[in-house]
């Protein structure tokens, strides 16, 4: 995350091979750890004095990857060496020289270490007298085999896309050496968004054995990477549906409504018929195609092709309820019943063909129950993806999946690892915007190993997960460096790697980085509820306590840090989601704060210090356009907390109050075209309806006579981007509100559209909590859309306003909105502090004169 940070570890002589400190190395062929091991013996003298005896030594053909590991071995024994290891063919080495053997050379044939015998991601590292052989299995054996060996051998690692760690090894010595290891999970995924070099963020994979990164990057020299097959890793109903006949709707999903809906996309809105035997048909042909087409694109490529071919749900929450997929899933107890049945189909369709490919498919929402009877074919991968309790389901991020608040997940778990022979594990080590609308201190770090391995003792081969919002969570880089670490072996305790990572990360600021995660982390565990349901500033740990805490260690921590500017970088990193967190809940925490316990400084200046550490993490990862639009961003989350410091100002304010004009005469009767609108009441100012201001010119006029009241609206906007919709609310409009009383239903509602349409509606609860009733409002409405003005005048019978009615002298309460449809916002008179408009203790009270 910072630009080419290298962390050195200097010692004059070093003994390495017998005893490690940390262990990198993966699960061994045998099991956990069966074939790894260091054999004490004769030492191998690497490097002395800066000088080396040893070549490194490739085969007479070296793949791509084959070729870069042997560089990467040279050029990171240089930096821990100071000495040159040239790499040469195994042929061309001079008969005196010393050999470390890379890759797929006669020697490793000739001991017992045959790279074609290797798995692809398989290994081996052995000492053979004064000599070391590397090999592994293609595409990506050998590379592997290299950075393990730097990794647990050396001392090295690489922490995010730019910063590493290199011990600094005048004379290095190796002891014997005899391991042969794989990753434990087979595919290996952290999605992230992170906006770092695509290069930058290859190498990094590669170094951490990720074979299928979020942020791509992997190619020829990485030993590529794992991939899906065409159509895509996830949600491919609607991709397979778009192929389906037109005249046969009965090929789609049908609804409760006994309504047959299709896919626009992997979003849906409908599906797939599962129990229609054509549709099998279709999609096993469709299946068909695609690996045809993909093999032959990878053969031009010379890449691998997939091995994976993904059919599954679209991401919504509704399967096909046709009397046959409805009878199926009855009778298996889930929605799993129909898609498993259908997914055995598909599988046992494409296998005489293809034995080697693997379909895909999600126990996801409504499928995660496991069916009562069906076991999915052998050839058929299970991906697991609990949502987590923000989205309304059970799932608790915080907690590991062996916690008693993830009890059904886990119940979940080992009921299809009883069934299925091969699970993915789709996992989640974020929250989502639903409970979350700004960032607070979190990291699920105490949770990754304890799943990891849960998941792997119950048959998990294939780890993806969704790791985003780089720049504004907790311990980003760890947990992604950890994760990846973990994913090797998940049998190996966390701690050591974390002690690394700090000290390598935050360098002199390692331990109090470290006093700070586990602040968290125990504040996090002391709490035994569900927080992943909870809204972010209900947390129970999230205290003035807390914070006060963090802020302190982080105090401590910048200053140890400051003589590094690289590791002050990465510190500030971690102010970002306390500082966020800080500033969003500073009412709550200090508004019954004990006399000395309100925070020393105050929350205007938490705008300024998050605007400068945002801008300096995004500096130092993103360029050109990918740093504009992150500026861009930030600069509105400002704003916004620019905003929110006068909205809390507003929030005290009283509401508006109007005393509307009556007119002369009644010579209007009711056309709102012969009113004199200079004479009415002015509605002013407007406000978004979050309390902020907004840059949108809107006005307002009210007027009565003895029978109608008169409302003029107006907006100077450009109106040939208006957007008329058949349902009114979903486009740009007007909206008003009525009632007898402030704060309470009954109310009555009239919408407007560019177009003069309009709705009304007689609300006896609040939305949500009823379906309204059609209101008669009597309204006349002129709506004129035309060059920079859209204006709407209204003319309601004043008996119509409210159920009893309203006369002159009376009083009614009333709100005005102007929803926004490009760029989306809300507009009122009187803000009610959120996004929406059914806010009744806003309504503004007119007084009608």
């Amino acid at each position: 995350m910072s630009t080419n940070h290298v962390f050195f570890c200097v010692a004059k002589t070093a003994f390495v091979g017998a005893l490690v400190a940390v262990s990198t190395g993966c699960v061994g062929t045998g099991g956990r750890g069966g074939s790894s091991s260091a054999l004490g013996g004769n030492a191998l003298t690497l490097a002395q004095g800066g000088k080396t005896e040893y070549v490194i030594a490739c085969g007479q053909t070296p793949t791509e990857a084959e070729a870069y590991a042997a560089q990467e071995l040279a050029t990171y024994l240089g930096k821990i060496t100071g000495a040159n290891f040239a790499v040469v063919k195994e042929r061309e080495a001079a008969p005196t020289a010393r050999r470390i053997y890379v890759g797929w050379t006669d020697f490793a044939a000739k001991h017992k270490a045959d790279g074609p015998k290797l798995g692809d991601e398989e290994w081996v590292v052995r000492t053979v007298k004064s000599d070391l052989m590397i090999v592994g299995g293609r595409p990506r054996g050998t590379l592997y085999g290299v950075y393990t060996f730097l990794e647990r051998e050396l001392g090295c690692h690489w922490l995010d896309e730019s910063t590493e760690v290199v011990p600094k090894i005048v004379d290095l010595r190796l002891g014997r050496l005899d391991r042969r290891q794989k990753p434990a999970f087979w595919f290996r995924s952290i999605y992230t968004v992170f906006e770092a070099d695509r290069a930058l963020q290859g190498n990094y994979a590669a170094r951490n054995m990720a074979n299928s990164p979020g942020g791509g990057g992997l190619t020829a020299k990485h030993g590529f990477g794992v991939g899906y097959g065409t159509p895509g890793g996830c949600h491919t109903f609607g991709a397979y549906a778009q192929n389906f006949p037109a005249d046969h709707p009965e090929y789609l999903s049908m609804n409760t409504k006994g309504e047959r809906i299709g896919a626009k996309d992997g979003s849906g809105p409908g599906g797939i018929c599962l129990m229609h035997p054509e549709v099998r048909k279709l999609i096993v042909a469709n299946l068909r195609a695609y690996i045809v087409k993909d093999r032959e694109a990878a053969a031009k490529a010379g890449t691998p092709p997939p091995r994976v071919y993904d059919i599954s749900q679209n991401d919504n929450h509704w399967m096909c309820q046709c009397p046959d997929c409805k009878a199926m899933s009855e009778r298996e107890g889930s929605e799993s019943g129909p898609l498993i049945d259908f997914i055995n189909a598909i599988a046992d369709g494409i296998r005489p063909e293809y034995p080697d490919v693997r379909v895909m498919t999600f126990a996801y929402s409504i499928t995660e129950k496991p069916p009562k009877t069906l076991v999915p074919r052998d050839n058929v991968v299970i991906r697991i993806a609990e949502l987590n309790a923000e989205w309304g389901r059970e799932s608790d991020l915080f907690h590991p999946v062996t916690h008693p608040a993830n009890q059904a997940q886990f119940e979940r778990l080992q009921g299809w690892s009883k069934i299925a022979k091969t699970i993915a594990e789709w996992d989640y080590w974020i929250q989502y915007s639903p409970n979350d609308k700004f960032p607070t201190p979190y990291a699920p770090v105490r949770c990754i190993q304890p799943d990891l391995e849960t998941f792997h003792r119950h048959g998990v081969s294939n780890v993806f997960v969704e790791c985003e919002s780089p720049d504004t969570t907790s311990f980003f880089a760890l947990k992604c460096w950890l994760g990846y670490q973990l994913m090797q072996d998940p049998y190996r305790p966390a701690e050591p790697f974390i002690q690394t990572f700090m000290n390598g990360y935050y360098g002199a600021a390692g331990a109090k980085m470290r006093e700070h995660l586990k602040l968290m982390e125990d504040s996090i565990a002391a709490v035994n509820e569900n927080m992943s349901g909870m809204k972010c500033y209900a947390r129970p740990y999230l205290t003035l306590g807390f914070y006060t805490a963090c802020e302190r260690l982080l105090d401590e921590a910048e200053a140890l840090a400051a003589p590094d500017p690289q590791a002050l970088l990465h510190v500030r990193r971690e102010r970002v989601p306390v500082t966020a967190g800080l500033y969003h809940m500073w009412p709550e925490l200090t508004q019954n704060a004990p006399a000395g316990a309100a925070p020393a400084f105050t929350r205007e200046s938490l705008i300024g210090r998050y605007e400068q550490y945002r801008l300096e993490q995004l500096a130092a990862v993103r360029k050109g356009p990918g740093l504009d639009k992150g500026k861009a961003d930030v600069a509105k989350e400002v704003q916004a907390m620019r905003d929110a410091l006068i909205i809390e100002q507003r929030k005290a304010l009283p509401v508006p109050q109007a005393r509307v004009p009556k007119t002369t005469d009644d010579s209007a009767q009711g056309d709102p075209a012969k009113v004199d609108w200079a004479k009415g009441a002015e509605l002013s100012p407007w406000f978004r309806t979050s309390g902020a201001d907004t840059d949108q010119e809107l006005t307002g006029r009210l007027l009565h006579d003895s029978g109608f009241l008169y409302i003029r609206l107006e907006h100077a906007c450009d109106t040939a981007k208006l957007k008329t919709s058949p349902e009114i609310w979903d486009g740009d409009d007007w909206e008003l509100f009525f009632a007898a009383t402030r704060g309470a239903p009954p109310y009555r509602q009239l919408g407007v559209n560019p177009a003069g349409k309009s709705f009304g509606y007689d609300w006896a609860n609040l939305i949500g909590k009823c379906k309204p009733k059609d209101w008669a409002s009597g309204a006349k409405i002129v709506s004129q859309a035309q060059g920079d003005r859209w204006v709407v005048c209204v003319a309601i019978p004043l008996a119509n306003l409210t159920a009893a009615g309203v006369k002159p002298g009376g009083t009614v309460y009333a709100n005005f909105y102007r929803a926004v449809a490009e760029p989306k916002q809300y507009l009122g008179w009187s803000p009610n502090f959120d996004e929406g408009f059914h806010f009744l203790t806003r309504l503004a009270e007119l007084t009608l004169e």
